[in-house]
């Protein structure tokens, strides 16, 4: 049960494993990929100018104008704008292109679907059962494209930026700041998914974006480099090495040889030094704070600041990351904790101990109580409990006693009895007075009111917004009924979308529509459920909900067991 409570309310930062400083070679020269190799024409010569199938009309019936894509721009904080490119007509149809029906949308609110691509692309390694339910259909910054057995990155406008001369690997369909690892010929790059253009050469075993335009790239599974921008070793770092850099202070930090070593990150000159065998991040920067760091010498943590001044000797077992202000650490064996000053304000004595932003849950002898105010450390609820977790929203914290669960106030008053069999505990995804009950299966959970069950444990919540809002202002949330039927709850718990889609995404921030699936089929509804945008596709295997360009997937008539995809744009009414 601890274990649960440890998962949802701590947020566990680690490093990399790196570490030092002498320049490498560049192991290989740049490659540039941010044109499109010219293709054949297919031989098909039912194929218009265009290179769009005849049975399918360069705009269906249902098409608005087109538009320019949402976002045609992109910037990242500390890096230069990028122009993303658009899509520069329709390419070249393959022989084995499939062809949609002349009608391929419907829509009596004005939308449409504008294709970018021909349907002739393979969907790679994608589970059809993960689209949709609870983890939405996918999004993505970019689009990896499969066509006999390699691959090309498209842009979130849809632009084909390389040719196919990729090699394929699972598509995460994410960057940091722009930057995507790609594989050509076994080997693995940089490539900015903006506009194309390759930032690491393809030379390494693996290369992972840290952003602020570093990149850690594995030479081979001792060595690693930090690469800057032009490809240059800013540092080698060995397998047990480790790496933080601190943004919000211009600090990195590099632990390796037994030393901390603190560089500027804008010129990598040197800040401070000491000793050192093991670094983790305890916390980030702050406005006003710099961010803490773990120490670990002399068979002891300790904690400093990012430019190197002790806050804490070392003096301590083991150290947590910090919840806010405060972190818990462990001296003989006990459990106590500490202020971001290095201040003990709880002292080492307890046997088990969770920390959050203003309390703790502290356990003594098996029994588990609450520290209210962790600046006086006095016991604001006893050691009655099983177990008591942390406070939430109206500032009620779940606690068990016999295997059965209620919430407390932070007087010790037991606003719910203990009558659940499951844990109940509030979310920012339901109204004040409302409260959720863990099912028997992940992700399963009820809804409680006043003592009464709005909604029974056995249906599948989406408690987590998907699509860019926050939880405070997504008035909708995702359900699925036993039977594998999605709908929409309001934060009341009742049904303003009855469950009757295969499978469901949540609302997207600013459009007000949805993904859902109804009878095999994509299509958008509004927020009163109503269908706006019904399609052919079968599945959406991703999307930018931005641009709102994604990769449609539709069926061989002569074989439905086998599917191609292409990239279409969701035109929205004016």
């Amino acid at each position: 049960m601890k274990t649960a409570w440890i998962l949802a309310t701590l947020l566990l930062l680690s490093g990399c494993t790196p570490t030092l400083l002498k320049p490498v070679p560049d192991p290989s020269t740049p490659v540039s990929t941010s044109s499109v190799p010219e293709e054949p024409e297919a031989p098909d010569s039912s194929s218009d100018a265009s290179g769009a199938p005849e049975e399918q009309p360069e705009e269906p019936s249902s098409l608005p104008d087109a538009q320019p894509p949402a976002s045609a721009g992109s910037s990242v904080k500390g890096e230069p704008a990028v122009e993303l490119p658009v899509p520069d007509g329709m390419p070249p149809a393959a022989s084995d292109a499939l062809k949609l029906p002349a009608q391929y949308v419907w829509s009596e609110a004005g939308y449409g679907l504008e294709l970018l691509t021909p349907v002739q692309y393979e969907p790679g390694h994608w589970d059809p059962d993960s689209r949709g339910g609870p983890r939405g259909f996918w999004t993505g910054d970019f689009f990896l494209l499969q066509q006999g057995g390699k691959s090309a990155v498209a842009n979130a406008n849809g632009a084909l930026l390389t040719g196919f001369d990729l090699d394929y690997n699972d598509p995460r369909w994410l960057s940091k700041d722009g930057m995507a690892e790609i594989f050509r010929n076994g080997k693995a790059g940089i490539i900015d998914v903006r506009d194309g253009s390759m930032v690491i050469p393809c030379a390494y075993q693996a290369v992972r974006p840290r952003g602020h335009g570093l990149f850690e790239a594995t030479v081979d599974p001792d060595l690693t480099l930090l690469l800057d921008r032009e490809g240059n070793t800013v540092f080698e770092m060995e397998r047990s090495d480790s790496c933080y850099l601190i943004p919000g202070d211009n600090i990195l930090a590099l632990q390796q040889e037994g030393m901390l070593r603190l560089y500027r990150m804008d010129d990598y000159t040197p800040v401070n030094n000491c000793s050192c065998e093991k670094l983790t991040l305890l916390r980030e920067s702050r406005e006003g704070e710099r961010a803490l760091l773990g120490i670990y010498t002399t068979g002891a943590w300790g904690i400093c600041d990012s430019e190197g001044n002790e806050i804490v000797e070392p003096l301590y077992d083991d150290i947590g990351y910090f919840q806010g202000d405060y972190a818990d650490f462990t001296l003989n064996g006990k459990m106590g904790v500490i202020r971001y000053d290095g201040e003990v304000v709880v002292k080492p004595e307890w046997e088990d101990l969770i920390v959050y932003e203003d309390c703790a849950s502290v356990c003594k002898q098996g029994r588990w109580g609450m520290i209210t105010d962790l600046d006086n450390s006095e016991l604001g609820i006893e050691l009655a409990y099983d177990f008591v977790g942390a406070y939430g929203k109206g500032d009620y914290a779940v606690f068990e006693r016999n295997n059965k669960f209620g919430l407390l106030d932070r007087a010790g008053n037991e606003i719910i009895p203990p009558h659940y069999d499951n844990m109940i505990y509030q979310s920012d995804r339901l109204a004040t007075g409302y409260y959720l009950v863990q099912g028997n299966r992940p992700f399963s959970y009820g809804i409680v009111h006043d003592g009464k069950v709005v909604l029974t444990d056995n249906h599948d919540l989406v408690l987590s917004p998907l699509n860019g809002a926050a939880a405070e202002e997504e008035p909708y949330l995702l359900a699925c009924n036993p039977r594998e039927q999605w709908g929409y709850l309001d934060k009341t718990g009742k049904f303003v979308i009855d469950t009757r889609f295969d499978r469901a995404d949540e609302f997207i921030a600013g459009r007000d529509v949805a993904f859902v699936s109804l009878e095999g089929e994509i299509c958008l509804i509004d927020r009163d459920g109503h269908l706006v945008l019904e399609t052919v596709f079968t599945d959406l295997i991703c999307y930018h909900p931005e641009t709102m360009v994604g990769m449609f997937a539709y069926p061989n008539p002569a074989d439905p067991e086998e599917q191609k995809v292409c990239l279409a744009r969701v035109i929205f009414p004016e």
